[in-house]
């Protein structure tokens, strides 16, 4: 008798704890061949880079099923749902599929060689969208980009986002190292769609893709956006694409994701989508906790912004919304900049209330309150995620902003979800 898809989950998360992410492809190019393959299938779109690449994905994926292709959609990590990781045409993988799959991969593991959580999972949405039938399938890069488990897709196109300076202990400890890790997913004779802008990054993509004759199609120059609206309630933009002008209006707010858009809309673009498709098709796409209001009564937005970066497009969208105190709750990982993180937000604050997220990797609260002493006059802290939560409500007036941001792992617990958030 098979397992059923909560002893699947608990056997997947118990790989995570087993054996950390890695980049190193043998373990999975065996356990693929073992499988027949089942990557070779379908074409794939590849979709790296340090911040905005789950949002790109979430936008092609829907813009491609608009067309009217069977779409697998594969992100990570989740946040409601483990299924959310896998979808076709925006409906998650059936709870009895995961725990067959499981079962197919796990039997194929137990004489060769360990694979990951992160490699596992890749391969059962590759068994997956092979048996399903897929036409395609838009996939974002666990991590880097040339040795990532979904580099082994079959592929032609593929984007990166943007480049900045995030796991240098394993893509390198300069922008030209991860940029030269990403730019990994461009084929021979394929293309490449990138909103990075920055000449060094931008450079070492340019030579990889040179090297590689692969066309490369930048945002700002070969694809452009111009904003129409961008308020808390509606997000509107003119885009001219490489096959034509779209005005879309999105469902994800946040001015920084406008170029997300625009990304999406070179790549549908380069797959044949037409206009209608990619108007709709990106302007519908949703992801949990990408500048999500959860609540209006006060307003409360949840976002997963986890880096500098991110936290710098993270204050310039708080900027959209109508307030007078500012409430943060924070709560981060251990390996991340949060001192970085900090520096970006934490002075908008009225108050700073961190947390410690009840994960292995989470930064311990006592550090992360003697970090965020010198970003915020009013630091509380708390370290109890949901507790935190609480004690930001308790601060925050009708006329306020609680923001709540810092770690995917931490939203995840937020809204109820303790256990099973993993890579």
């Amino acid at each position: 008798m098979g397992c059923t898809y909560e002893e699947a989950l608990e056997r997947l998360y118990s790989l995570a704890r087993a054996l950390p992410p890695r980049q190193y492809l043998r373990g999975m190019k065996k356990l693929l061949n073992g499988l027949g393959n089942p990557q070779e299938d379908f074409e794939s779109i590849i979709v790296t880079g340090t911040n905005g690449k789950g949002s790109v994905t979430a936008m092609t994926a829907s813009a491609l099923r608009r067309e009217g292709l069977k779409t697998g959609r594969y992100v990570s990590p989740h946040i409601d749902d483990f299924r959310e990781r896998i979808c076709i045409n925006e409906k998650m993988i059936p709870k009895n599929r995961v725990a067959e799959l499981y079962e197919t991969i796990w039997r194929k593991t137990r004489a060769g060689e360990p694979v990951t959580f992160f490699e596992f999972i890749t391969s059962m949405m590759f068994q997956f969208f092979s048996e399903e039938e897929v036409d395609c399938a838009v996939l974002e890069v666990g991590l880097g980009g040339r040795l990532d488990a979904t580099n082994l897709a079959r592929s032609k196109l593929g984007a990166i986002t943007g480049i900045g300076l995030e796991h240098t202990d394993v893509l390198g400890r300069t922008l030209s190292a991860i940029a030269k890790e990403k730019a990994g997913i461009a084929r021979k004779g394929g293309a490449l769609v990138t909103a990075e802008e920055k000449k060094e990054p931008l450079g070492v993509i340019g030579a990889v893709c040179r090297d590689k004759r692969a066309r490369l199609f930048g945002v700002g120059k070969d694809i452009t956006f111009k904003r129409i609206a961008c308020t808390s309630e509606r997000n509107e933009y003119a885009i001219r694409g490489l096959n034509g002008t779209y005005l879309i209006s999105l469902s994800m707010l946040g001015a920084h994701q406008g170029r997300n858009a625009a990304v999406a809309a070179g790549l549908a673009g380069l797959m044949g989508a037409g206009e209608e498709a990619i108007e709709r098709g990106i302007g519908e796409a949703k992801l949990p906790c990408r500048l999500e209001v959860v609540s209006r009564n006060p307003v409360t937005v949840m976002d997963c912004a986890h880096n500098p970066q991110a936290a710098k497009e993270l204050s310039r969208s708080l900027g959209l919304f109508d307030y007078e105190k500012l409430v943060l709750v924070v709560g981060m990982m251990k390996d991340k900049d949060q001192a970085g993180f900090l520096e970006e937000l934490a002075p908008k604050a009225d108050y700073l209330v961190l947390n410690e997220p009840d994960y292995g990797r989470a930064m311990p609260l006592g550090g992360l309150f003697e970090i965020g002493r010198g970003s915020c006059d009013k630091v509380i802290g708390v370290k109890d995620v949901r507790t935190s939560i609480e004690m930001a409500k308790s601060l925050a007036g009708g006329n306020d902003l609680i923001c709540i941001a810092g770690s995917i792992y931490m939203l995840s617990e937020a809204r109820g979800h303790k256990s099973g958030v993993t890579q």
